[in-house]
This record gives structure tokens, sequence and C-alpha cells, in this order.
């Protein structure tokens, strides 16, 4: 996203009325969540801060804003500081600090849900079979290069047990399957055992998938199929695809459920 990304944060950058972090935050709360973590640098901290700030209730304002400022009002919002770019499974530990136990739903904002609530699917999935569960989606194979790719073991139609991850595979015949994590995972925290088994990976990051597969070894891990749509709007193409794509189902101001 450079050279955008120097003036406006990445998860700031909307996606047709309000930017990838509300949205992102909104999901959370209409899956139940009672309180959100956002993990950041400190050079975005402010910026995010006053953005949540910003939101009016007033008759005059935006639907966007009016949402911002429901949201803020039904869930305490807590940031917590990221001092160097080391990883998703890094930036979760940082998180531990502020959960109390429970199993916690974590998004990556990039990723653009078009459908029903992703969270309350994985739920479903971990009552029923206990553990941790993720999201993942068919993907095109010219496009495995962007998601960590699962093989799984089949348990019904859409849902799988982790069997491995492969890492963004740069060619399609390295991908184990046309099953791509979609940024959506609910943990429980055996997951933080697991992110200190693991051992840094390229340019000193601990990844995720790692860590997704260490606590495949000592608690039950399933993959569940997203089939509502999403796109990845962490790329120029993606973030224009993703406005688009929610403007044409006539969910540009679609208001928060709350």
């Amino acid at each position: 996203m450079l050279p955008l990304t120097r003036a406006v944060p990445k998860e700031l950058l909307p996606v047709a009325d309000r930017p990838l972090i509300q949205r992102a935050s909104e999901e959370a709360v209409e899956a139940g969540a009672q309180e959100i973590v956002i993990v950041t640098n400190p050079s975005n901290e402010a910026l995010l801060r006053q953005y949540f700030a910003s939101g009016e209730a007033t008759a005059g304002a935006s639907v966007a804003e009016q949402d911002l400022a429901r949201l803020v009002e039904r869930v305490p919002i807590r940031f917590l500081l990221q001092a160097e770019a080391l990883g998703v499974a890094h930036a979760l530990r940082c998180a531990r600090p502020a959960l109390d136990g429970s199993p916690f739903l974590l998004i990556l904002p990039d990723g653009v849900m078009l459908g029903a609530s992703v969270g309350r699917l994985l739920a479903a999935a971990t009552d029923a079979r206990g553990g941790s569960a993720i999201a993942v989606a068919n993907i095109e194979a010219s496009q495995a290069d962007r998601y960590g790719v699962i093989d799984g073991e089949p348990l019904d139609e859409r849902t799988w047990r982790l069997r491995r991850i492969v890492e963004k595979p740069q060619r399609a015949e390295d991908a184990p399957s046309n099953l791509g994590i979609i940024g959506r995972y609910l943990l429980t925290h055996g997951i933080f055992d697991a992110i200190e088994a693991v051992p840094p990976g390229r340019d000193g990051e601990l990844q995720i998938s790692d860590a997704l597969m260490a606590l495949a070894a000592t608690e039950s891990v399933v993959a569940v199929r997203y089939d509502d749509g999403h796109i990845d709007a962490g790329q120029p193409d993606g973030l224009l695809a993703a406005s688009l794509e929610v403007a044409r189902r006539g969910r540009l101001f679609p208001g928060l459920s709350l």
C-alpha cells in the first residue's frame, strides 16, 4: 500500500463508508465480543485512538459515525503496542496481558468478509468439537501465494482437522489444497504456549501458521470453510474491489446490529 500508508495507517484505509479497523471491530461485536483489544505500532496509536473517539450519535452524523459511537459505547476498546513488526504471532503475544483466559477471536482487519458472521461460524465448530478453529475459503491457484494454505483431514463437507499449513506457497503445485486461511481465528489460550514453543521464522518473525501447527499437536484445531465471500483488501486491487462489492451488495450503510 506504499506510499499511501506513509500518511494513513493501513487499518484506517476505507472500504466504502468505513475503514478496515471499524469493519473488523463491528464484526467482532456482532460475533459476541465483550471487549476489543487492538495491537498496533507506536506511530499509529494516536491516530487510532483519535478515530475511535470521533464517532457521533447525533441525527446529523453519517451512519458510519453513528455506528462508531454506538460501538465505543457498547464495548471497551484497549490499545496495546507492538514495538517492532515481528509477525502476527508476536502481535498476538503482545495482547496476552489483556485477555482473561477465555477463548478469543483474532481478526486481521485487511480481510473483508461479505456475509454472515465468521466468528459465530467458528464458535459453532468449537462448541461441537472443542479446541480452536480457523476460517478458510476456496482460493484461486494463482492467488495461493497470498495465503497460508491448509492440508486437512475431512470431518464433514465444510470442516477439516488441521494437519499442515504451507505459508504463501510460491508455486501452485506446492499448495496442499485450494483452502486458504482468511484471517479469522477462534483460539484457546493454548496458543500462547504454542507461540513460545516455535522459533522465529524468516526476518525474525513469529509466524501464526507455525504456532497453529504447534497448537494442533496438543489440542483439536479445525478449519471451517466460509462460503459467503471474502476479499483480501491488503493490496490496492483488493481494497478497491472490496469497496465496489460492499456497495454492489447493498451493504454500503449496513448499520450496526447491537
